[in-house]
């Protein structure tokens, strides 16, 4: 049995699909309380073309990115995670590239959602 994972990332320019063999460090938290649930997912060494997709800014309200993140062993794979990419960027560590992503669960939901109400005397 060997670790094996997906990450389906939707944006506005096409899908980028991610799998082994490239290096991933990730933490998902997941909670019964209410509110949102996060997962941070750190990609190594990129394509220059991909780092230049996956890139949004946390400003960047009208730019949306989903995730599919699915983990599991050998050919076993269950969805770990599913949302909205909050900001994304690139850094470099020595020879890596370090693609950042910070999701949430209903992230674009909660970042541009209102509430109407009628407040009568």
């Amino acid at each position: 049995m060997y670790r094996n994972y997906e990450i389906e990332i939707v944006t506005d320019s096409g899908t980028c699909i991610i799998k082994p063999e490239m290096q991933i460090v990730f933490e998902c938290n997941k909670s019964i309380k209410s509110g949102s649930n996060s997962c941070n997912i750190d990609i190594y060494n990129l394509s220059s073309s991909n780092r230049e997709a996956l890139t949004k800014d946390i400003d960047e309200h009208d730019k949306k990115m989903s995730v599919v993140f699915k983990g599991g062993y050998s050919h076993n794979c269950s969805e770990l995670f599913r949302g909205t990419v909050n900001t994304a960027g690139t850094t470099r560590s020595g020879n890596d590239y370090i693609s950042h992503l910070e999701c949430t669960d209903g992230g674009f939901a909660f970042q541009n959602s209102y509430t109407s109400i009628t407040v009568t005397k």
